[in-house]
């Protein structure tokens, strides 16, 4: 596999076109469609074969999702974080 100015332009969208980097799917995520071709080398092969417009929708979709999941991450945490907190007053509550 050799890398193009393209390939290198478009390196990270080399981790979405080969599997999703979160434990759960989005159902309308774009990527889905090339998870399933034969080899790696024919999905980073997408970088070359698709058109700028289509790569810059990819790469767009790929880092709102990315935010997203991070944000939902975040606020679970801190939403998990609070509930140790009130689970705790609870127990000493209960004393």
């Amino acid at each position: 596999m050799y890398f193009t100015e393209k390939k290198i332009k478009h390196a990270d969208l080399v981790i979405p076109f080969t599997k999703c980097p979160f434990k759960k799917v989005e159902q309308d995520c774009p990527f889905i469609e090339y998870w399933d071709l034969a080899s790696v080398e024919k999905q980073i092969g997408l970088i070359e074969n698709l058109p700028e417009e289509k790569l810059d929708s990819l790469r767009n979709h790929h880092e709102l999702c990315q935010e997203r999941k991070l944000k939902n991450a975040q606020n679970l945490g801190k939403l998990r974080s609070f509930l140790g907190i009130c689970s705790s007053e609870l127990v000493l509550d209960n004393l």
